[in-house]
């Protein structure tokens, strides 16, 4: 055996230099995932207390409101980070040309989870984009419905005018008009 981990500590046959730069390396993103896990979590907290406000009122106050953009914004800054700067499959290059590199970089990669990890936090982070697409489809649909009762508002003012034009022919407005 190449390596292993045995209560709590992680032994190699040849603890040179790449194996404890993989080591180094896989800790890293372990660490890395549990910060992305710590603001996706706090993220969902945020959203659960929206879909309840939701739930109960049917309608997002203005500091409901307040709170989703930056809620919206770290979801996809996460989204961004974890697919961008992250890097969590790219294996170090002396995995790439030593068997036994490969073997350690593939064991502490399985035991701190980190594919498991990953895949659940990418589960997460589309839960979220999904609620936020939920929720600026709900203020889209809400200044719609305003939007759509001004329309009315002017028609109906418009057939006002028009009608009392058509009762009072002979007010100051038509006569000067006419001049």
């Amino acid at each position: 055996m190449w390596c292993k981990i045995a209560q709590d500590r992680f032994i190699t046959r040849n603890a040179d230099i790449n194996s404890l730069a993989i080591a180094c390396n896989v800790l890293a993103r372990s660490v890395a995932l549990k910060n992305f896990e710590r603001n996706v979590q706090r993220i969902l907290d945020e959203f659960q207390i929206l879909n309840q406000a939701i739930h109960t009122k049917i309608k997002m106050s203005q500091e409901e409101e307040k709170k989703l953009a930056p809620a919206i914004a770290l979801g996809n800054e996460l989204k961004c980070d974890l697919l961008l700067n992250v890097r969590l499959f790219e294996k170090p290059e002396s995995s790439w040309n030593r068997e036994e590199y490969d073997v350690v970089y593939r064991t502490l990669n399985d035991e701190f989870e980190i594919e498991a990890r990953y895949k659940g936090i990418e589960k997460q982070l589309d839960f979220i984009q999904q609620n936020s697409q939920f929720y600026l489809e709900l203020r889209h649909s809400e200044k719609m419905n305003i939007y759509n009762w001004l329309i009315i508002i002017l028609i109906a003012t418009e057939i006002v005018v028009a009608f009392g034009k058509k009762i009072f022919p002979g007010s100051q407005s038509d006569q000067e008009t006419v001049q």
